[in-house]
């Protein structure tokens, strides 16, 4: 039977993890969109909806980006959204920036 040194492997164990590995912060502020009028974009976005349908939003590269959103409320993180296109939206929703910083 063969030992095993599991020192090196318990060293590891004790290392820090990361801060990117690590939960992300708590939001701290929001800016809630009026359909046409852009806000600084953050961390990600809040869907606030009394009816369904789909819900467009407009990226900080002005590109387009679709949700299909359901009744309740929702929270999609690491979406930068500035805007949403209230022309191609058929949720009844309101609609938040959400920032960490």
């Amino acid at each position: 039977m063969r030992t095993i040194n599991v020192l090196p492997l318990l060293a590891l164990l004790m290392l820090p993890v990361p801060a990117e590995a690590q939960a992300s912060p708590a939001y701290r502020s929001s800016s809630p969109i009026t359909p046409g009028t852009p806000v600084p974009f953050g961390d990600g976005v809040a869907f606030a909806c009394s009816a369904p349908g789909t819900v467009r939003l407009v990226m900080q590269d002005g590109t387009f980006l679709d949700f299909y959103a359901q009744v309740g409320t929702a929270i999609v993180d690491s979406l930068a959204a500035k805007d949403v296109n209230a022309g191609a939206t058929t949720a009844t929703c309101s609609v938040s920036v959400l920032r960490r910083y």
